[in-house]
């Protein structure tokens, strides 16, 4: 249980009074949620006539925000990073700095999503997701009013 802290003060004089009181708050209950993720290329290859690759990987989902780590049939690492808004999730794959994979898609409420990704060489695929745990945390807020 979180706790909120109300304090006041008044000078008289030279005499300080303090006087505080405790309001107690119910802590926010956030949930993290971890997918295993499969893209797979629906193009052979790319518009360099370069194998397209399918990729293995496996997502967060907190506050609304995706991150993760994949790797693709190439060997290729890359970290996932993107958003969820009403069952929508939108995102890409990141080497280094610069988004190689752009995907969307739609997530449900049972544990799956499922959605498209294209890259920048334009290979283009399918990819499915699903929950492997969820996870509740307590978010610990303080508040002191003065």
């Amino acid at each position: 249980m979180n706790h909120v802290l109300l304090c006041t003060s008044a000078l008289a004089a030279t005499l300080i009074l303090n006087a505080c009181s405790v309001k107690k708050q119910k802590p926010k209950k956030q949930i993290e949620t971890i997918y295993k993720v499969l893209a797979v290329a629906k193009s052979a290859v790319d518009k360099n006539g370069n194998p397209c690759a399918d990729a293995v990987g496996v997502i967060k989902i907190f506050n609304k925000q995706v991150t993760g780590r994949a790797t693709d049939s190439i060997g290729r690492r890359f970290s996932i990073i993107g958003e969820t808004s009403n069952g929508t999730i939108t995102g890409g794959f990141a080497l280094t700095k610069q988004i190689a994979v752009k995907f969307n898609g739609q997530i449900n409420k049972v544990g799956y999503a499922s959605g498209t990704w294209k890259d920048m060489f334009q290979c283009n695929g399918t990819w499915t997701a699903k929950k492997v745990i969820s996870r509740e945390f307590h978010q610990s807020t303080k508040k002191i009013k003065t």
